[in-house]
């Protein structure tokens, strides 16, 4: 280090830089002599050895300080005045807080003045975007973390990009294949049984998209889970058709077909047809395959579509009723604000009412409680209305709903509807969630069957009759209480109380028609004779106690447990009852988490001590208790799959789904996405997508040039066909002096000679194409072998020239044919 060491001097303040700004724009002295402090880049220069040299140089090398000069030197900005305070102890604090010199700062831009104002700059930056491209607000929670951990080195923004199509191809090609192998590898990990479930619906895009999803006992989470596995799209989906298409995705995908232990469906006759195919087809490449386990169809739908049937004989005008007022303010701004005006006068709850579909689970529940909570205000609402003839809508509705409001059965319909659809709420919140309930539903049914009989059957017609044996109970009118002991709430019959007699008697014979044909439906469709699902009861915590051998000797013999090993297996659950290290959980404590516990425990020398129940159970909690987590796939589905986005490919949407399944798995409880693992096949799966994408597009470009060549050389025939034709033409003309036709001749030449040189030139400019998508290729197949490049001349030139020149030949037979 050199003895005297250049000092910064304040006369280099007023030189110009290399970027044509001044010095004092952007510089000061530093904390010592021999320093200078850059304060657009927050930069401490070194200036002694080189002085003014190496001051320049900071300015004319970093990209950073260029890019930042250039917005805040520009002679069009509005100025700003900073005040120079000199022996501070801090260079940041003195260059934030000058005055004496002008600052440009950018009209549109954000002068990068600070910390915070780079901060506020970002936020503000991504709220514009978030306004722009419509983004929801909710994408924005975490979105903090989320950049921190994708920019946790700076270097990475110098480098980052993204646009629609790299986002698609990401997702579709790179992202889908590998977050589904890691779904694969970890049900194989388990080394346990699975079940498929799956629905369909017709999308936006008009095609059948069938969910697949697994549902299996993960060794990452050491829990049960349902993860959404792929997407089949049809036509026509027949059962054959179907069963074709998952057992062709399980065979590429390599997924183990003896692990499979039934298949999980809402209940439509087509499901059988399925589930013959699959065993069938499994068969032929097991043939050992002991068949899927059945545990009957999806138990939500059927309670709810009980429901329905009993909407049919008691209930459709109230049901329509629901749907009316729902359409009459849907899409009217003034009748809301009218119908606000006058809840207000009421000092009623300002609400709308509640849609109701049919498709929806129970959802007349709450439109129907809506309704009550509002009547008043739609009596006095549809009184409004008929005051003034020029307010009074012409629709349908509304006439329904003018003539429904004067009737006082409807009270006594709805009142009945808001008493009884309780009981089946209830039942269908119970099993409207990811955890697995397969061992409470046989004793939730009976509960929900016996509860509704009670309402209108004999008690001790009931009381009298065991759960396996609802499905036989007499349903007849003999056996049913009298009118004035239905149970239909006591707010039902007040309002029945104020009817005629003659009205009475109607609606009593509706209700009783209600509870008959509900109980019938539910007797008919709820599994009550499935053994397996009634023993699986013994699994419950709750039911330790008094569980029984032959229970769990019979789950066990279902479950695909050799019968050598079933003599053990009670010796395990006789040690299980009696095990005083076994807790009873605290409420609301997860059934798998409960067991995971318990296979924990060990013998006196260290072996597991319940190694066989550890497999049955395992087993039976994946069993599925209903296809409510499909039915909610199918509404995420929805959700990313709009009318505005109707384009996004089969590919897209598989990668979109598998990618929201990652995030999950990855972080269950905030579903944050940079918890998900960057693994390097991940990294070189991104890697070898790009190289796939690239050459699919070098293929179709490949395509159409070798077809634009095809189209042109035809022409060219054609025209050399014309040039042969003129030459003829023009020798028979001189022969026999035909003027007239040795002009016509002279024109077919030179026109073909004109079309002969077009074409020609064209081709050789498809041909110059064509060896540049060659090239392009190699380079492609070069990378994603890891080969040292070919020599230039190699690979672009040579091979593709020796073919031109055999194309050359037949170009100059056209020319010759002129010349001639």
């Amino acid at each position: 280090m050199p003895k005297h060491q250049t000092k910064f001097n304040d006369r280099w303040l007023d030189e110009i830089d290399g970027n044509g700004h001044k010095l004092r724009l952007w510089c000061s002295k530093g904390k010592t002599d021999t320093t200078a402090y850059c304060f657009l880049c927050k930069k401490t220069i070194q200036c002694g050895n080189a002085g003014f040299a190496q001051v320049l140089q900071h300015s004319e090398k970093s990209k950073t300080h260029i890019r930042l000069a250039n917005i805040a030197c520009s002679d069009s900005q509005t100025k700003i005045a900073f005040k120079t305070i000199h022996n501070s102890s801090s260079i940041e604090s003195q260059a934030s807080s000058e005055v004496s010199e002008i600052i440009p700062v950018p009209v549109r831009n954000i002068c990068v003045t600070s910390k915070k104002d780079d901060t506020t700059k970002a936020e503000i930056i991504w709220a514009a975007k978030t306004a722009n491209d419509n983004y929801s607000f909710r994408s924005s929670d975490g979105i903090g973390d989320t950049f921190r951990a994708m920019f946790s080195n700076p270097e990475t923004l110098e480098t980052f990009s993204m646009s629609r199509t790299k986002l698609s191809y990401v997702i579709g090609h790179g992202f889908a294949p590998v977050f589904k192998e890691e779904l694969i590898s970890d049900v194989r990990a388990s080394q346990s049984p699975f079940s498929l479930q799956y629905d369909e619906t017709t999308q936006c895009q008009v095609k059948k998209q069938m969910e697949l999803y697994i549902r299996y006992w993960s060794p990452v989470h050491n829990e049960v889970w349902i993860r959404y596995y792929t997407s089949q799209f049809f036509g026509h989906a027949e059962g054959a058709t179907v069963a074709s298409a998952i057992m062709s995705t399980f065979r590429s995908d390599d997924v183990p077909l003896t692990q499979l232990l039934t298949l999980g469906s809402d209940g439509p006759n087509v499901n059988r047809t399925i589930w013959r195919e699959m065993e069938k087809k499994i068969r032929e490449v097991y043939p050992g395959f002991q068949g899927l386990v059945d545990v009957g169809t999806c138990n939500i739908h059927i309670v709810h579509n009980s429901f329905g049937k009993g909407l049919d004989k008691y209930g459709k005008d109230a049901e329509q009723f629901v749907i009316d007022l729902h359409s009459l303010f849907k899409y009217s701004a003034a009748r809301r604000e009218d119908f606000r005006k006058l809840q207000f006068n009421l000092d009623v709850e300002l609400k709308l009412f509640i849609e109701h579909s049919s498709l929806r689970w129970m959802s007349i529940g709450p439109g129907v409680r809506r309704i009550l909570e509002q009547w008043e205000a739609i009596v006095q609402f549809v009184k409004f209305l008929e005051s003034d003839p020029k307010k009074i809508p012409q629709s349908a509705a509304f006439k329904r709903v003018q003539a429904t409001v004067k009737r006082a059965e409807i009270l006594v319909q709805l009142k009945f509807i808001a008493s009884t659809v309780t009981l089946f709420e209830a039942f269908i919140l119970n099993f409207q969630n990811d955890e697995p309930t397969i061992h409470i539903i046989y004793e939730q049914m009976a509960d929900l069957m016996k509860k509704f009989l009670l309402r209108f059957m004999k008690g001790e017609k009931v009381e009298a009759i065991r759960a396996h044996q609802l499905s036989t109970l007499d349903l007849a009118r003999h056996s049913q209480l009298s009118d004035g002991d239905l149970v239909i709430g006591e707010p039902t019959r007040q309002e029945l109380n104020k009817l005629k007699e003659d009205q009475q008697k109607a609606q009593l014979l509706g209700i009783r028609a209600f509870f008959t044909a509900v109980a019938a439906f539910l007797q008919t469709r709820l599994p009550f004779e499935n053994k397996l699902l009634r023993f699986l009861s013994c699994l419950n915590p709750d039911r330790r106690s008094d569980a029984n051998l032959r229970a769990i000797e019979f789950v066990a013999s279902k479950l695909r447990t050799p019968a050598a090993d079933i003599a053990s297996v009670s010796d395990e659950w006789r040690l299980y009852i009696h095990d005083e290290e076994i807790r009873k959980p605290e409420k609301g404590t997860r059934v798998d988490h409960y067991w995971r516990d318990i296979f924990k425990l060990q013998t006196a020398n260290g072996n597991l001590r319940y190694p066989l129940l550890t497999t049955i159970v395992k087993a039976a909690l994946v069993l599925p208790h209903g296809n409510s987590d499909v039915e909610r796939g199918i509404s995420v589905n929805s959700r990313m799959l709009t009318s505005e986005r109707n384009k996004l490919s089969e590919e897209t949407i598989n990668g979109l789904r598998n990618t929201k399944d990652m995030v999950k798995f990855s972080d269950p409880q905030s579903h944050r996405p940079e918890r998900v693992p960057v693994t390097k096949k991940l990294l070189s799966s991104k890697e070898m997508d790009a190289l796939k994408a690239k050459n699919a597009s070098l293929l179709e470009k490949e395509t159409a040039l070798n077809e634009r060549e095809k189209e042109l050389r035809e022409k060219l025939e054609g025209v050399g066909q014309l040039l042969i034709d003129g030459n003829s033409k023009l020798k028979s003309s001189v022969k026999s002096s035909d003027r007239a036709g040795i002009n016509a001749a002279e024109v077919m030449i030179e026109t073909a000679s004109g079309l002969a040189q077009k074409l020609n030139a064209e081709i050789s400019e498809i041909r110059e194409k064509q060896r540049n998508v060659e090239c392009q290729k190699r380079k492609l197949i070069e990378k994603s072998l890891g080969e040292v490049p070919m020599k230039k001349a190699r690979v672009c030139a040579s091979v593709p020239k020796q073919a031109s020149k055999k194309k050359r030949k037949k170009k100059s037979n056209v020319k010759t044919t002129t010349a001639t």
